[in-house]
């Protein structure tokens, strides 16, 4: 170190006292007096440097063209550029405890936390840096403002995307949130009273392709999933009650959702709408991509299960409203879905078995990311990044014989317990619906059938079925 370079230590020390301090002008005789036991000398040359690099701002007293070091007044700078030049001294060690400092906590409410993640992205491949930055990130106060409002987010993804309403004029940033996310498909049919029913049947939710939650997956999800969980899925779950209470949507899809959104944030609602959710891969949705981040998360899961299974008319209502059928395809595309269903169901079911093994032998963190690839099933452990681990050391204290791996999903209709069996008849129940109360053994074509053009009377569509 050079005798007019600024250390390193008092550097930290004098720019610790901005951090915590954002919004003040400080003097030299108040950073005098905190740093007594540096000498005056080494804090001239820190505040020179940290004025020079911009990271500090300085106002001169009023009436003085020029001033010196005791008289100047000196405040942190809220730029990005100084934003980088400031991490990058904390992560060369001379500050501590940067990313949660109060300084941070007030760049986020002035910049927005993109501007953070956007200097430090690059940084994020580290995993030490990575899991140091989710846990102090996410715990700001500012961070859990700016993710709390879903319609802020939908007001800014209109505006970056220049999307204009039906009047050709930008969407209002004070619209209701409803109305900012469902809008009615346009269907023309040669039938002028065909194209008039089915304008009103029909309802899109629109997917948001928020960059705000794209962020979120970046970050370790042991943090980024709860908080998740405060902020948006409150708003989501709230949004879609809401369209059930206005009778815009079935009861079965407002709980489908609550339930898929506290499962499954980065890849639900806004990111994707139902009809995707849903039907792009029929039902597959019951046991692939989700977090558990405790034992009792696993009733959410058998909730969403259930619910498909129990509202499976007023799902496939809701698909079948924006592709208005006749009556020969209605039973058609019904059988197929419940096809579907009977193909989803077993995987559910070993999925579920070994889930409620990892925790009855306290296998990992608990806190797990569930995913298939295939006929795989990978259950990662959040704590470690790593395929839950442990098996030798439980087995042998439990005295289990058999090999305790993840098992294969079913294909097709490996494992039919009956010769006397239709596929596309009935909807059959998961095994561990079973001993549920108010959950019934199967669900019939039959009633299913009637259930969905019940619904469809109810806008004089059955005119045409």
């Amino acid at each position: 170190m050079t005798a007019n370079k600024a250390s390193e230590e008092v550097v930290g020390r004098v720019l610790k006292l901005f951090l915590e301090n954002p919004t003040k002008f400080i003097d030299y005789m108040k950073i005098r007096c905190e740093l007594f036991k540096d000498s005056e000398s080494s804090i001239r040359r820190a505040l020179q440097e940290l004025e020079k690099e911009g990271i500090l701002d300085i106002s001169n007293p009023s009436g003085r063209q020029k001033s010196n070091d005791r008289t100047k007044t000196y405040k942190i700078n809220m730029s990005p550029k100084a934003f980088e030049k400031m991490l990058n001294i904390s992560l060369a060690g001379s500050i501590d405890g940067f990313l949660r400092s109060a300084y941070v906590d007030h760049f986020i409410r002035i910049n927005s936390f993109e501007c953070v993640y956007d200097a430090i992205k690059e940084r994020l491949r580290d995993d030490k840096f990575k899991w140091k930055a989710s846990s102090e990130l996410f715990d700001l106060k500012s961070t859990k403002e700016e993710y709390v409002d879903l319609r802020d987010m939908i007001s800014e993804y209109y505006r970056k995307h220049d999307i204009y309403d039906s009047f050709g004029s930008l969407r209002n940033d004070n619209a209701e949130l409803i109305d900012m996310v469902i809008e009615r498909p346009k269907h023309h049919f040669c039938d002028e009273k065909m194209t008039d029913l089915a304008n009103q049947i029909g309802l899109d939710i629109k997917a948001i392709r928020s960059r705000r939650i794209e962020i979120l997956d970046n970050f370790e999800p042991w943090m980024t999933v709860p908080f998740y969980r405060y902020t948006i899925h409150k708003d989501v779950k709230n949004l879609f009650s809401d369209l059930y209470n206005r009778e815009l949507i079935t009861f079965g899809l407002s709980e489908f959702m609550k339930y898929d959104n506290y499962l499954s944030p980065f890849t639900s609602y806004p990111m994707n709408n139902p009809e995707v959710l849903l039907f792009s891969d029929p039902f597959k949705r019951i046991y692939h991509n989700f977090y558990l981040m405790k034992e009792l998360d696993l009733k959410m899961l058998f909730k969403r299960a259930s619910t498909v299974y129990i509202r499976f008319a007023d799902l496939l209502f809701e698909h079948f409203r924006n592709h208005l059928p006749l009556k020969q395809n209605l039973e058609l595309w019904t059988k197929q879905f419940i096809f579907l269903w009977n193909v989803s169901v077993p995987n559910f079911d070993i999925v579920w078995e070994y889930l409620n093994e990892l925790y009855l032998y306290k296998l990992g963190s608990g806190k797990y990311h569930v995913h298939t690839e295939g006929l795989s099933l990978f259950v990662i452990d959040l704590k470690t990044n790593r395929e839950v681990s442990g098996y030798q050391e439980i087995m042998e204290k439990n005295g289990i014989l058999q090999p305790f791996d993840a098992p294969f999903l079913h294909h097709l209709f490996v494992g039919l317990e009956t010769d006397v069996y239709d596929p596309y008849t009935n909807l059959n129940s998961s095994f561990w619906f079973g001993d549920v109360k108010g959950i019934p053994n199967i669900v019939s074509y039959d009633d299913i059938i009637s259930d969905i053009k019940s619904k469809f009377a109810e806008y004089g569509w059955d005119y045409y079925m």
